[in-house]
């Protein structure tokens, strides 16, 4: 198998004996290519499960696959900004030298944050990845906001409810209730 980005570079065999896998890495270019299922066992439980060539993803039409030589797509790794190449009959990955360690990075919990308008799970970054706000922005504009508003006053119940009427011998809240009421009542009769 040739590297699909330095074309008539062999790929060498790398052995990874933590998880028992034999992967095919380019000696130039230090890139990396995963037959079906490798990535996800080399990432474990943070890998993503079902991993598919979206819609959105762009043709790669000057590099093809090693494996089945049909063509590359890229788009980025769910959950990440990292571009991958998938292709899409064989389902293989070729990755670029290191993305596996930025993909790997990226779905750590501890570099993960929730988007305070859409609420999108994503890495850590200075902008949303699904509604495109910038978070600095976003949060100057909520203090803002904060400190524009001015708080309501609040008509004092005591004053609301303390009237004469027939429930001024009732005491508590069963009392000023019917008070108010009767206060309420009394002014929708003088409009």
């Amino acid at each position: 198998m040739n590297c699909p980005k330095c074309k008539n570079v062999a790929l060498q065999k790398n052995r990874v004996k933590s998880r028992n896998l034999e992967l095919d890495r380019c000696p130039e270019c230090k890139g990396l290519w995963f037959d079906e299922n490798e990535f996800e066992t080399l990432l474990g439980r943070k890998a993503h499960k079902e991993l598919t060539v979206p819609a959105y993803a762009i043709e790669k039409h000057n590099e093809s696959c090693p494996r089945c030589e049909s063509i590359l797509y890229e788009f980025c790794y769910p959950g990440t900004m990292t571009l991958v190449d998938v292709c899409k009959d064989c389902n293989g990955i070729w990755l670029d030298n290191n993305e596996w360690k930025e993909i790997s990075a990226a779905k750590s919990s501890e570099n993960q944050m929730y988007c305070p308008k859409c609420a999108t799970r994503q890495i850590k970054s200075d902008s949303c990845i699904k509604c495109g706000i910038v978070f600095s922005k976003f949060a100057a504009m909520k203090e803002t906001q904060s400190l524009q508003k001015k708080p309501e006053k609040k008509p004092d119940i005591k004053e609301t409810f303390d009237r004469e009427s027939y429930a001024r011998n009732i005491s508590g809240f069963k009392g000023r209730l019917l008070r108010f009421i009767d206060r309420s009542i009394e002014n929708l009769t003088n409009y």
